[in-house]
This record gives structure tokens, C-alpha cells and sequence, in this order.
């Protein structure tokens, strides 16, 4: 398993590869490989941001950053 947080000012639910998958902000939990990451509400810039996730551990996990607020 690899672990992934999604930084966002504002609650929102976080799409892994289309299926809700946790909130931004927390910690989420993702199989190794390359995924889709989205936001349900889409008052934010960038659609979609596509990263891929390994070698991360519950400490040191993937920030991604690249959703910010219209």
C-alpha cells in the first residue's frame, strides 16, 4: 500500500482513478502505480492531476498539491 494526501483549503471529497476514495486532506491509502486524482466539487483549477505513487510510507506520505481554489 502506498499513502497519498491531497492538500486543498477546503473539505472536499478526493476521486482516485473516479471512485471517492477519502477526504483532501487526511491520509488515503492507494495501491502502488499511477493514478487519476480529482476533487467532487469542482470549484478548483486543473481537472484532474495523474501521479505516480511509490515508495511512500504513513510518515512520508505523497503530497499533492496542484488543486487550488477558482
Amino acid at each position: 500500500m502506498e499513502y497519498v494526501i491531497v492538500s486543498y483549503p477546503y473539505n472536499r471529497n478526493v476521486l482516485v482513478d473516479g471512485e471517492v476514495s477519502g477526504v483532501t486532506n487526511d491520509t488515503l491509502m492507494v495501491e502502488t502505480g499511477t493514478h487519476t486524482f480529482a476533487l467532487e466539487e469542482q470549484d478548483y483549477q486543473l481537472p484532474t492531476v495523474t501521479k505516480t505513487v511509490e515508495d511512500t510510507t504513513a510518515l512520508s506520505p505523497l503530497i499533492i498539491s496542484d488543486f487550488h481554489p477558482v
